[in-house]
């Protein structure tokens, strides 16, 4: 007998604390138990330092490894067997674009489903509007 746990997963960076220079990166966890909605948050892993990340690969290594682990062989609690599913990545947009290696979200390449190149227009960049598609195809070329 065989229990399904989804789970959803956050990463954030917190840097709160600008007059020390100290960050925190988090990768925080929640089971999501329907019903009654309920949130169990759980920390996945902390990062605390005082300088930035330069390599989100080594980063989320850890992390990578054990969740490959627990959804291939699933966890066992209490003698029951738990089938984890990993359903969200919940990000915001600078911890997206730390994640996935990509342009901020002020840069000029910043979009993760096309190859519109934005202009700074007005102290911002913005992305001109275009008839044509410029996305890129299903292997992530253009």
């Amino acid at each position: 007998n065989m229990l399904n746990v989804k789970i959803v997963i956050g990463i954030d960076k917190i840097s709160s604390f600008k007059s020390s220079g100290v960050l925190f990166w988090l990768i925080l966890g929640y089971v999501v138990v329907l019903p009654p909605f309920l949130k169990k948050v759980f920390p996945v892993r902390i990062y605390f330092g005082y300088e930035k990340l330069k390599d989100s690969n080594i980063f989320l290594s850890d992390f990578i490894i054990e969740a490959k682990s627990l959804i291939k062989n699933c966890l066992i609690v209490k003698q029951v067997k738990r089938k984890i599913f990993i359903i969200a990545y919940c990000c915001d947009v600078p911890a997206k674009a730390f994640i996935l290696k990509i342009k901020n979200h002020t840069g000029y390449s910043l979009c993760t489903h096309c190859i519109i190149v934005g202009k700074y227009m007005s102290n911002i960049v913005c992305c001109p509007y275009s008839k044509k598609k410029f996305t890129k195809n299903s292997s992530g070329l253009y």
